[in-house]
C-alpha cells in the first residue's frame, strides 16, 4: 500500500489546480481556444506551452487543490517538464491521436521516476487537457478516464495558461 506522499509524487511524475468547477467551460458555451492551439494543427502542436491542474484524481480519491496548487506541466517540443513542492521530473513524450481513445507514453529522464515509463489516454477539449496514466510499477494503459482504488491510475484535468 503506497502512503499519501508517494501517491502524490507518482501523480506529479506522471505529468499530471484550482477550482475544477471555475476552470472548466460552461457547457452552454463554446469552447475557446487560445492562438496558439488555433494555429495548430496536430496534437503536439495543440498541447505545446505551460498548463496547470484543475483537477486531479489517484486511484479513486480525489486530492484537494491544495496539495497541488502550484503544479505545472510545461510541454516544449515533445519534451515535458511536470514541476511541484512534491518534486520535478522532465522526460520526452509520444502521442498517438489516431488511436481510440488517443494514447500518451511518458518516459521519464530526469526526476524520482527516472528511467520508468508511464503509459495513458488523454482528450482535448480546446484549452483543456485531460490525462489518464499508469503510477510507477502499472503496466496497463488504461482504456477510460477514472480510476478506482488500487487501479495504478491518476486522472489529471489541465488548464492551458493564459
Amino acid at each position: 500500500m503506497r502512503t499519501h506522499h508517494a501517491r502524490l509524487a507518482a501523480v506529479f511524475l506522471a505529468a499530471g489546480v484550482l477550482n475544477f468547477s471555475s476552470g472548466l467551460a460552461n457547457a452552454d458555451e463554446p469552447v475557446k481556444k487560445s492562438p496558439v492551439a488555433e494555429k495548430a494543427t496536430t496534437d503536439l502542436e495543440r498541447i505545446q506551452g505551460t498548463w496547470h491542474f484543475v483537477a486531479l484524481e489517484v486511484e479513486g480519491a480525489k486530492i484537494t487543490d491544495g496539495t497541488f496548487k502550484e503544479a505545472k506541466i510545461v510541454i516544449t517540443g515533445n519534451e515535458f517538464a511536470t514541476i511541484s513542492k512534491e518534486a520535478s521530473y522532465k522526460g520526452k513524450l509520444t502521442l498517438n491521436a489516431s488511436a481510440s481513445p488517443k494514447t500518451i507514453d511518458l518516459t521519464y529522464s530526469e526526476g524520482p521516476e527516472k528511467g520508468n515509463k508511464s503509459l495513458g489516454i488523454y482528450q482535448l477539449d480546446g484549452d483543456t487537457w485531460t490525462i489518464c496514466v499508469t503510477l510507477a510499477g502499472a503496466k496497463d494503459r488504461p482504456t477510460k478516464f477514472e480510476t478506482k482504488p488500487d487501479s495504478g491510475l491518476a486522472l489529471e484535468t489541465l488548464k492551458r495558461a493564459k
